[in-house]
């Protein structure tokens, strides 16, 4: 009887002796764990130091290609200072557009757009009070790039991005030789719904507070007059 006892208590610690080594386990393993990713850390620091230092570096690269130009936008017979990428821009260095800033005469910020900007394009008269200021602009996706025009607004003295149809000037570049006092022509390559391409002139001009579209011509048809 007494060895029955002795066998009995014997198993019982054995299997005590086992679930107690078995529930030791995960507290084992989530030690190590623990461990390892304390090991991790300092890599992981090194790591996001290195990423900002990288964006640091990239956004000093961006500051030093900043071109400034001066013009009188306000109509005051003031210069202001514009301050956006160059043109032609680097596009792989602008992949979402830069910024662009200007400022008056005496140093108030009549814009400040911290990106979206690929380029300053020109200050252009299309028939408003004063200058318009047109920009390329970061479309992105199928739409491409396009551009933007900006009007000083006397009540607010600010600048104003104007309402610009979008589609219609996307992936178009702005012909100098064709533009007069009044009006800015832009050749847009014209990409029609099966896939193919119709360029086309457009003139435009600033009516009832945006750019408007008055003018469209097949370029076809202009070599063709001009060779008659």
């Amino acid at each position: 009887m007494i060895r029955k006892s002795i066998m009995v208590t014997t198993v019982l610690i054995f299997v005590l002796l086992f679930s107690s080594c078995s529930s030791l386990r995960p507290t084992e393993n989530s030690s190590k764990e623990l461990l390892a990713n304390r090991d991790e850390l300092p890599k992981l620091q090194q790591q996001i130091e290195q990423l900002q230092n990288e964006k640091k570096s990239l956004q000093s690269q961006i500051d030093s290609l900043q071109s400034v130009w001066s013009a009188d936008l306000t109509g005051d017979g003031k210069n202001e200072t514009i301050i956006a990428p160059p043109w032609p821009t680097p596009v792989s260095l602008f992949e979402q557009g830069g910024s662009l800033k200007v400022e008056s005469a005496e140093k108030n910020i009549l814009i400040d757009e911290k990106s979206g900007i690929m380029s300053v394009v020109g200050i252009y008269n299309v028939g408003a009070k004063t200058p318009v200021l047109i920009t390329l602009q970061w479309g992105g996706g199928s739409m491409g790039n396009y551009y933007g025009a900006y009007l000083f607004d006397p009540d607010d003295h600010k600048l104003k991005r104007l309402q610009w149809d979008h589609y219609e000037v996307a992936i178009g570049s702005l012909d100098d030789s064709m533009c007069k006092p009044g009006s800015i022509v832009i050749k847009n390559r014209g990409l029609k719904s099966n896939g193919e391409y119709q360029p086309f002139y457009q003139r435009w001009i600033f009516k009832d507070g945006q750019m408007m579209s008055v003018e469209k011509w097949d370029p076809v048809l202009l070599d063709t007059a001009s060779e008659k």
